[in-house]
């Protein structure tokens, strides 16, 4: 263990959990135990730096982050790091970066947390906020804001380094705006959402925005004068469907009260439903069956949401949408071919069978990932073949650690997986989530398929 780690855990010990006499007990042991969290929380911090020390980068092209201004780290340690804490690479990679950030371009505030002054999850985010900020910007907000980082919020913090940033580095400030533009975006979120809901996040010129915002409030308007008794915001949502058929939106903005029932060319939807035969079978004889029907199917957009028959049902009605009616795809059938390539057939197949990567705590759409013989590949026949039993999905940076970095597993079933790390330790993935297993338990699994 480091100095720093042994020095903020040294003489930690648990308050009692016996019961409690009064509700101040209660609040005075509440206070001590977050107190000694956030010690563990920092020695987590000095371990993740020292653990990073541990795995430099010794050629261009291996670092797990790209910042010039600390310290390289082997794209291959975080996962392990990572797993070994139960968290995602993503996330594990996240600790170790802003970990260093605290040591190397913070250490005024990185000497508070040490010392207990400042909560680790207050430091971290600071951390995250500074990361790849110019040198001197860094120095100068950590003088500025090291005395008050244990109640400094986001806002504020965002405020000072807008402010530094322009007081010490104008003309970068000036031309990161211009590379703001460039990352204007506006993306559909996959995230599972009841009923069908979902989110949306649009990153674009404030001009464009206030005009955006504008023309969804005349819509929203509309559709009250049309008779719409829903609410103003969940009107304002309504007026994002109208908006997908720009001549919709504006035959209804000049009062074209028909504009809504009319099918747009523009409005396709195509949905990969999957649906458990109980749902196809199932007795609908009841007068109230339509209403009573609480059957489950998944529908497929880069992700897996579940949603309801009758949710289903409500899509498939509307009079301003056209339906696209796909094949089925049979996810318990093994397709082989004789080639090193994996034809869409399979690739559609494995998306939605693994839904996401297969690496452990990964969340990364399957159907943006690679598709990864699970046994190599070999042209004389001496290795695995390209079937749906031996192919899986890995988002780029799983399948290069796979590949490259010690990794190894194999698929004990459908959606089961046995990952195995560099260091020996093993992981189980399956549609539920990842756990650790531990040396007695290794025994116990055997490929089933």
């Amino acid at each position: 263990m480091s100095r720093v780690a042994a020095s903020v855990l040294h003489g930690l010990s648990l308050p009692s959990t016996e019961t409690h006499a009064t509700p101040g007990d209660i609040l005075r042991t509440a206070k001590s135990l977050r107190a000694t969290a956030n010690a563990a929380e920092a020695a987590l911090l000095a371990a993740a730096c020292e653990w990073a020390d541990f795995h430099p980068v010794l050629e261009a092209g291996d670092e797990a982050f790209d910042d010039p201004f600390l310290p390289g780290v082997h794209y291959e340690a975080t996962a392990a790091f990572a797993l070994n804490l139960g968290l995602s690479d993503a996330a594990g990679t996240a600790m170790i970066h802003e970990a260093l950030e605290l040591r190397h371009r913070l250490p005024r505030t990185w000497a508070r947390v040490r010392a207990g002054e400042v909560a680790p999850w207050r430091a971290r985010r600071i951390a995250g906020m500074t990361l790849g900020q110019a040198p001197e910007v860094v120095a100068d907000l950590d003088r500025q804001i090291s005395g008050i980082a244990h109640k400094i919020g986001s806002i504020t913090l965002d405020r000072l380094i807008l402010e530094t940033k322009m007081r010490l580095r104008p003309v970068e400030t000036e031309q990161a705006r211009g590379h703001a533009l460039d990352a204007r975006h506006v993306t559909l979120i996959d995230a599972l959402q009841p009923n069908g809901i979902a989110q949306m996040d649009i990153r674009a010129d404030l001009k464009d925005l206030v005009e955006f915002d504008r023309t969804l409030g005349d819509i929203a308007a509309a559709l009250a004068d049309l008779g719409n008794a829903e609410t103003l915001d969940v009107r304002r949502s309504l007026a994002l469907g109208v908006l997908a058929d720009p001549q919709q939106a504006a035959d209804l903005l000049n009062g074209d009260a028909d504009a809504l029932r009319r099918i747009s060319p523009r409005k396709r939807i195509q949905l990969v439903v999957h649906l458990t035969p109980d749902s196809l079978t199932s007795d609908r004889q009841s007068p109230d069956a339509a209403s009573s029907d609480t059957s489950v199917g998944r529908v497929d957009h880069h992700g897996r949401w579940p949603a309801l028959i009758t949710q289903i049902k409500s899509w498939c009605g509307r009079d301003d949408t056209a339906i696209t009616v796909t094949p089925v795809i049979d996810l318990h059938a093994n397709i082989a071919v004789t080639q090193y390539e994996v034809p869409d057939r399979i690739k559609a197949q494995v998306a939605h069978r693994d839904l996401t990567c297969v690496f452990p705590h990964c969340s990364r759409s399957a159907e943006r990932s690679d598709h990864d013989h699970i046994e190599p590949y070999r042209d004389d026949g001496g290795g695995g073949s390209t079937e749906t039993a031996n192919i899986a999905a890995l988002c780029r940076r799983h399948h290069r650690i796979k590949t490259a970095g010690g990794w190894s597993y194999q698929r004990l079933g459908p959606r089961t997986y046995l990952w195995t790390s560099p260091h020996g330790q093993m992981y189980l993935r399956d549609h539920i989530g990842s756990v650790e297993i531990e040396q007695p338990a290794r025994t116990k699994l055997s490929r089933t398929g």
